[in-house]
């Protein structure tokens, strides 16, 4: 069968899942998107999560622990595209990825790439991963990504290489630095040459921090070889209120020449009494006018566990937002009840536990966390290709509610790591601008 309702798919997934002791009460089974298109919300994709034994989760929790992820297109009905399959480790850390997509004249699954983790012992840092791909039915090497970390488990070193066809090529360097409070300041990107076989600039992007470690400036710049210097892309400031809330975001670009930046963006940004973001109003900087124009409203609702049930883009139309016609989506987020399958003593074993909020995230992302032992501990976020793009510092500490900046950051999937001296806690992170 190639096409189901998309409601038999999350039934099935919520039925199928073991009543095994799961890590959240409410755990993640489906998303859906939309698209408006002739005038309603049209359904595009959607994706359904599954969990075995005693993994489980939902995007606030220490990590999305699903066994697999499958992807369903929609063309008048569901239809399989992707699936993720994950196999773990006993500590629950991932070992293998494997990708698959749907063969229609089949209607089979089909392999076609693998993603190998290797990790140290005892902090069980990812030191390497070898991502391949079937070619000619076997498994062929594409990249391979090291990493060197500090005694403070900080991403020092980040070497991507590149499967050539007989033999791994530089492909690209990236070297992190930190201040005394371990926030990342400052990321510099190299690239390989593959005629001069060296490294070349790219890019280096500064962070700056006030006195309660919030990101204050980020700024991007690029390697211009013609002048042999690095010149200013891009800069994005970001203010807080008293509650240390991000609230309003500003984005300039390089726009009127060699280093001349000027204004692009303006995000202000809302919250209701749980500090979960409700609403964004974006806004452009129009040239002509010399000031800020409505551009985008994003708006969130909750359920009752504060959950996040929607998400949905409005843009701004001569007087009032609406959606319009194949620019603005609808998100609805879909759980399970897990709290008849929780043992009270072992609802989470280890006492650690972490909450990201609002999802998808936008202009910043609410971190509540809580340790068993007060320790020191770093947050960092890597994008798919496990480059980190952002590191934040804490002091030793049993607990922590934080608001960090990722406007600067492009839409997409990422993954939050917080490691702490005795501890270590992943966690999913969708950002959607």
């Amino acid at each position: 069968m190639k096409s189901k309702n998309l409601l038999a798919f999350l039934l099935l997934a919520i039925v199928t899942a073991p009543s095994a002791i799961a890590q959240s009460v409410h755990d993640l089974v489906g998303v859906t998107n939309t698209l408006y298109a002739l005038s309603v919300f049209t359904p595009t994709d959607s994706t359904v999560y599954v969990y075995q034994g005693a993994r489980g989760g939902n995007l606030k929790t220490p990590s999305l622990q699903y066994d697999s992820a499958i992807v369903y297109t929609y063309n008048g009905g569901y239809t399989p595209y992707t699936l993720n399959l994950k196999s773990f480790n006993s500590d629950d850390t991932v070992f293998i990825n494997r990708g698959f997509t749907w063969n229609d004249t089949t209607a089979t699954w089909v392999l076609a790439s693998k993603d190998n983790f290797f990790y140290d012992a005892p902090i069980h840092r990812d030191t390497d991963i070898i991502k391949q791909v079937i070619i000619s039915g076997t498994f062929q090497n594409t990249y391979e990504y090291k990493n060197i970390f500090d005694a403070s488990n900080n991403l020092v070193n980040q070497r991507t290489w590149k499967w050539s066809g007989s033999f791994w090529d530089s492909f690209s360097y990236s070297i992190y630095t930190y201040d005394t409070h371990n926030n990342l300041t400052q990321l510099i990107t190299k690239t390989w040459d593959n005629v001069l076989r060296r490294y070349n600039n790219t890019d280096s992007i500064i962070y700056a921090f006030n006195s309660l470690n919030q990101d204050t400036v980020t700024m991007l710049f690029t390697y211009d070889p013609m002048v042999m210097n690095y010149l200013p892309a891009a800069i994005t400031t970001y203010r807080y209120d008293g509650a240390g809330r991000d609230i309003l975001n500003i984005y300039s670009v390089a726009t009127g020449g060699p280093g001349i930046i000027l204004p692009s963006q303006r995000d202000s940004i809302n919250y209701n009494s749980d500090n979960n973001v409700t609403t964004i109003y974006s806004q452009s900087f129009d040239m002509p006018t010399n000031k800020f124009i409505n551009h985008k409203l994003y708006t969130w609702t909750y359920n009752a566990n504060k959950d996040a049930k929607t998400y949905t883009s409005n843009s701004w139309n001569g007087g009032a937002y609406m959606p319009l016609n194949g620019q603005d989506v609808q998100t609805r987020y879909y759980y399970r009840d897990t709290s008849h399958h929780l043992d009270a003593g072992n609802t989470i074993a280890t006492g650690n536990y972490v909450h990201l909020f609002p999802v998808p995230a936008a202009g910043y992302v609410n971190i509540d966390l809580k340790w068993s032992v007060a320790q020191p501990f770093t947050i960092a976020v890597y994008d798919m290709q496990g480059r980190l793009v952002k590191q934040w510092g804490q002091a030793a500490t049993n607990s922590l509610t934080r608001q960090l900046p990722i406007s600067d950051l492009p839409s997409g999937n990422y993954t939050i790591r917080i490691q702490g001296t005795a501890s270590q806690l992943t966690q999913k992170l969708v950002i959607q601008h």
